[in-house]
């Protein structure tokens, strides 16, 4: 299978975007449904909760100082180095016993990536929107999956997941917020597709509902706004035909909220939980949808 590369993102913060890079890039690394698989996390997220989350504080203290990190893309490329040789430097392991033919590593992002977010000299910069693209390039022969994990606002950052990634991912929560949060990513990456130069723009895949409560009416009616809101955007070209919203929605669990607070994959810290078998059946069903494509 060739390599997929998925950029998770909403313009809208708290929609769960972290949990979903962080429990379905496990679930692919660790789990018996999807043998050999070999993923890489790409944290693009200045409040780099990603990386925190699957490398440790300590782990992630270290790569801060140590300037490996997403951040350093950008700075080398202002200074003239060729992204594709410095990538390879900054990869880490998220696991490192794992079953031969797995993989499961991670470029962390550090805050100081906020100021490359609003560098003027890095938007004149020639190429500056493809600075990942070639970052990634002579890495994706050692993955199947790639996610890239997006701030919540737009910029050179964003512009750099949407030209790099093969289609995006969407978080939602049944929210008002969030679904206007969608609408106006279909907006921006109309918007991207006609200054690209003729380069792919990464395309919605599907959304992903998070935080559902099935026995609140206020929950169901939102989910039925997002599936009128898709319909609308396909019917109207924002969204390819084949965009998804998947199954099965990320039900609303106090398992999730402990293991934020705790910094644990779901698979790891409550296997036998149903929202932990939301999780396997919702990474099942992107995998199936971005092999199909």
């Amino acid at each position: 299978m060739a390599t997929k590369i998925l950029a998770f993102l909403n313009f809208k913060g708290g929609v769960g975007k972290t949990t979903d890079v962080v429990n379905i890039s496990w679930i692919l690394a660790h789990h018996d449904l999807f043998p050999r698989s070999r993923v890489l996390v790409v944290d693009l997220d200045p409040q780099s909760n990603t990386s925190f989350w699957l490398m440790g504080r300590e782990r992630w203290i270290a790569s801060e100082r140590q300037k490996l990190t997403t951040e350093r893309l950008f700075k080398h490329h202002l200074e003239g180095e060729n992204p594709g040789q410095l990538a390879p430097q900054l990869v880490q392991p998220v696991t490192e016993d794992l079953p031969e033919g797995r993989a499961y590593d991670i470029i962390p992002c550090s805050m100081e990536t906020i100021h490359r977010a609003s560098d003027p000299n890095l938007h004149l910069q020639a190429r500056s929107q493809l600075i990942l693209a070639a970052a990634l390039a002579p890495l994706k022969e050692n993955y199947d999956f790639i996610f890239i994990d997006c701030g919540p606002s737009y910029n050179i950052l964003t512009e750099n997941a949407l030209l790099a990634a093969q289609h995006q991912i969407v978080p939602y929560t049944p929210d008002y917020l969030a679904l206007e949060g969608i609408k106006w990513l279909a907006k921006i990456t109309r918007r991207l597709e006609a200054n690209s130069r003729g380069r792919p723009v990464a395309q919605p895949l599907g959304i992903v509902i998070n935080a559902f409560s099935p026995n609140i009416h206020a929950s169901n009616d939102a989910v039925d706004d997002l599936r009128d809101t898709v319909a609308g955007l396909k019917s109207g070209g924002f969204f390819p035909p084949y965009t998804h919203i998947f199954n099965p929605p990320i039900r609303r669990a106090a398992k999730v909220v402990e293991a934020t607070l705790l910094q644990r994959p779901l698979l790891h810290f409550a296997p036998n939980e149903p929202v932990t078998r939301d999780f396997i059946d919702l990474t099942h069903s992107i995998v199936c949808a971005a092999e199909t494509i």
